[in-house]
């Protein structure tokens, strides 16, 4: 990790988990260089998340890809999000954590479940936004197999997904809904890393 960091040739480095329970994921998400962070994942990162304006935070700021994309998705469909309550089933620090700073500091009322919490289920009707009815975010991702067709499937945490476009005016799909845009919002951090590192090498060769 430390040779990565240290080569002017690599911009970014995604640690893809999920890492063996031997490993201290936490350890080695602080492992990478802030600024090749390009999955958001370092302890920097999440504290950056709760400022609005990062205005404490002079390095590359950068969200989750699955948290951005999402977040892309929102903004695609003309969501606002201020004043907004979100259920955000899901607790991790891979996505629901840096995703509810996000949310927060956009003006919504955040929500923090998991599938054991108590009342899960008025807590869910009672949300305009559910990440895991108004607005259905979908990304979990489950494979299973079909025993009659000896055949995979993906698909999502939402049962039924169909039947919740009578009440919900978005519900995104698994697959083909959050997954793609996750893939881009990792390019485009990598590309933003790759941005910052050069504008920091021009800003030297000035001095």
């Amino acid at each position: 990790m430390n040779q990565w960091n240290d080569d002017p040739e690599i911009y970014g480095i995604l640690v893809q988990l999920p890492l063996p329970k031997s490993l201290d994921q936490r350890c080695i998400f602080d492992t990478i260089s802030v600024d090749k962070d390009v999955d958001g994942l370092h302890s920097y990162q999440l504290a950056a998340l709760t400022s609005a304006s990062n205005s404490r935070f002079s390095g590359l700021s950068i969200i989750c890809s699955t948290g951005r994309g999402i977040l892309e998705i929102l903004q695609f469909y003309d969501v606002k999000l201020p004043g907004k309550f979100v259920c955000m089933v899901d607790t991790s620090r891979t996505i629901g954590v840096p995703l509810s700073m996000a949310l927060s500091t956009r003006g919504s009322i955040i929500t923090m479940c998991t599938l054991q919490t108590t009342n899960l289920k008025a807590k869910v009707e009672a949300t305009d936004i559910v990440v895991d009815c108004a607005i259905v975010i979908d990304a979990g991702i489950t494979v299973t197999e079909n025993v009659n067709k000896r055949k995979m499937k993906v698909h999502g945490d939402v049962e039924q997904p169909d039947l919740l476009w009578k009440r919900a005016s978005l519900v995104t799909p698994v697959p083909g809904g959050v997954g793609p845009i996750t893939i881009a919002m990792l390019l485009q951090n990598t590309f933003d890393a790759y941005k910052f590192h050069l504008i920091q090498e021009i800003s030297k060769a000035k001095k």
